[in-house]
């Protein structure tokens, strides 16, 4: 479950990462 969250989190951080560069 924690590891799961933690994807969860790094998706997220990601997508607003490349949401940013665009």
């Amino acid at each position: 479950m924690e590891k799961r969250f933690l994807d969860k989190v790094k998706d997220n951080a990601a997508v607003r990462i490349w949401s940013k560069k665009i």
